[in-house]
This record gives structure tokens, sequence and C-alpha cells, in this order.
């Protein structure tokens, strides 16, 4: 499973066969979690992940995806994922949509306290994909000069990350057809 987390300044990443771009970073960065413990951060890259949608299972390219293989599982920044343009997140019960220029791209639920990515299991298959689109820039949401990343300061941020280490795992993907050139979560 894979879950959107407001506490993550980056998408962090488990599974190194996620990654279809990667770059071992020369020097770890340490992430510390909302319990007070700390883990590393080994490389960075861009993450394929499929999703249910409405009409089927697309996918999406997630950019600047840290690879901590300690994390229990993997997390979406909302911060990230918000600051790309046109990209917005809406609550609706216990859904969150996230949409792109109003378009939904895919949904996640309410589960055990986290959002839930809807995913599709699909087989691998690189001639099936669309290629990974240019990337914009995008800032990290949450770091403010500090080093390394956080992901939650307040004991209830530390709840919600250990049941997201018991929770996670997953998979996202966006339709190229609702997305523009240029783009790339």
């Amino acid at each position: 499973m894979r879950c959107l987390y407001s506490g993550a300044s980056r998408h962090i990443e488990k599974e190194r066969t996620a990654f279809i771009t990667y770059s071992a970073l020369k020097t770890p960065i340490p992430i510390q979690l909302g319990d007070d413990s700390e883990i590393l951060a080994i490389g960075v890259g861009t993450i394929r992940k499929h999703v249910k949608t409405a009409t089927g299972v697309d996918t999406m390219h997630f950019t600047r995806t840290l690879h901590a293989p300690k994390l229990a599982g993997s997390l979406l920044s909302v911060g990230q994922l918000t600051a790309m343009p046109g990209v917005k997140l809406e609550f609706e019960g216990s859904l969150c949509l996230i949409k792109l220029r109003g378009k939904t791209l895919c949904q996640a639920s309410f589960v055990n306290g986290l959002y839930a990515l809807h995913l599709a299991n699909t087989a691998s298959s690189p001639s099936s994909y669309p290629s990974v689109l240019k990337a914009k820039t995008l800032i990290p949401a949450g770091n403010s000069g500090r080093q390394g990343w956080s992901m939650g300061w307040t004991s209830g941020l530390g709840m919600m990350i250990s049941r997201a280490r018991r929770v996670l795992l997953g998979r996202l993907r966006a339709s190229r057809s609702q997305m523009e050139e240029g783009d790339v979560l």
C-alpha cells in the first residue's frame, strides 16, 4: 500500500525495484521519523506506480523520490504533490481525490487513519508504459534549510508514522492523456 502523508516533505519509497531512474546518494540523507528515530535515504530517482481510475488503470511517475529501504513502506508527500502546478487534493468523506487541472487522476481511501491509494496489480511491461515526461522543478515542502527531511514533529504525527510503518507499501500511476508535456508528479 502507498499512503498519502502530509508530514513527509518528499516522496519516499522502500523498494529499490520501484525506481525507473535512480542515483545513489554520495552522502545519505537522514530522515527523522515522528517517534524521533532516524532512517537514511540512500538514493533518489523516479518511481512509476499504477493506480485504478474510473476508466481502468493508469501510470503515474513521481520524480525526486527518496529511497529509504529501512522505512516499513512507502509514502507520497502531500506537499510535494501540491507543489506541482495544477495538482490539487480534494477530500470528500473518506476519499481523497488527486486532481490535475480539475480532472481526477486517482483516489485514496481513508484506511486505519491514513489515505491509501487505490492501486492496480499489473505486470511490469516497459513497452506498455508512457515515457517519463520532462520534469519541472519542485520545491520540497517543509525543508527550511535543515539537513535531512522531516517526517513529522508532534506525537500525533509520530503515531501516524508508526501506523504508516505498519500499513504501507504501494503503487501509483497517472494517465498520460490527463497530463501535458512537462508534467511529472
